[in-house]
């Protein structure tokens, strides 16, 4: 069956927050470089699986990688953004929890390359939604400037946004699929427009200018 042209649209998108950063990297926290990192790994992720699947080969275990490590990313840049405090602790012990599930996992539980990991999948994708919601309540809390001009907010609002979908697509699959393939691919495209807008608003995080915050009496950058 041949993709729909959403997919291509949200393979697309991917590109757009890696693009924005890469041009703004010199702007940007030692957060949002390590994010960038993050952006720039699941583009080549999408577009691996992309290329792999014209080519008619098996492709799932790049999403699986990509389902597998991901949280362990996001622990990283949530916790160098918070700096200190319960709610980097937070987030570290619910990055820890994680890898207590996922090196047992990968260590004994074999996947093929042409089916996707459900369990990991959905796990993953939870543990993703608590750090964010953390880091989320965090900068609303302590930010002292409009929470539109915080970076932070934009990717911790698209994070919750793509990987609540996610968790639903991929813990609902075979249930839809059972219900008819309309069903199942329906699920899959909302899946897709929620990865385009979360890649819009990562785009609109990396836009964000730095915030001028007064020091000793001058003037200084706050992402300096």
């Amino acid at each position: 069956m041949q993709a729909p042209l959403i997919s291509y649209v949200a393979m697309g998108s991917s590109l757009l927050p890696a693009a924005a950063g890469c041009l703004r990297y010199r702007r940007l926290s030692l957060a949002m470089k390590l994010f960038l990192g993050y952006c720039s790994i699941a583009f080549a992720q999408i577009a691996g699986e992309y290329w792999l699947a014209i080519h008619r080969t098996p492709n799932a275990f790049l999403a699986n990688f990509g389902l597998g490590t991901e949280p362990f990313l996001f622990c990283a840049v949530y916790a160098v953004a918070l700096g200190s405090g319960m709610p980097r602790r937070l987030v570290i012990l619910a990055g820890l929890m994680y890898g207590l599930f996922w090196v047992p996992d990968r260590i004994f539980f074999e996947v093929s390359s042409t089916q996707l990991h459900e369990a990991a999948g959905i796990v993953s994708r939870m543990a993703i939604v608590v750090m964010s919601a953390v880091t989320l309540h965090n900068t609303a809390r302590r930010t002292a400037t409009l929470l539109s001009d915080e970076p932070l907010f934009w990717v911790t609002t698209a994070s919750l946004l793509a990987a609540a979908g996610e968790a639903f697509v991929i813990g609902a699959g075979n249930e839809l699929l059972a219900l008819g393939m309309q069903y199942f691919q329906a699920a899959w495209e909302l899946n897709w427009s929620l990865l385009i807008l979360s890649n819009l608003l990562f785009l609109r995080g990396f836009l964000c200018n730095p915030v001028p915050t007064i020091f000793s009496g001058h003037l200084v950058s706050a992402w300096q």
